[in-house]
């Protein structure tokens, strides 16, 4: 008579599964692809100074991006008031 042990073979699947899909803060992959550059916008997605923000979702955080008086591409997490000013590269010619 066989017996399912504790960690088999679908069991294992499904815990990897779940270390590799899941992207959030404090999350292994998360940790993993924050290490990297990660375009989520084109420059020219984000309006004219001054102007209304775009939301984005990127890693399960949202994100607001905008461009200040001087032109300057900003990002901010909407939990903080602290701004990581970016520069987005245009990739459009």
């Amino acid at each position: 008579m066989q017996t399912t042990q504790p960690n088999s073979a679908i069991e294992r699947a499904q815990e990897n599964n779940q270390i590799l899909t899941q992207v959030g803060p404090g999350t292994a992959m998360g940790t993993a692809l924050r290490r990297f550059w990660i375009p989520a916008l084109l420059s020219s997605e984000i309006a004219q100074p001054d102007s209304a923000p775009v939301r984005l979702r990127i890693l399960g955080e949202d994100l607001v991006a905008f461009r200040d008086t001087t032109s300057k591409a900003n990002a901010s997490t909407s939990r903080t008031l602290f701004l990581l000013i970016i520069t987005l590269p245009s990739f459009v010619g």
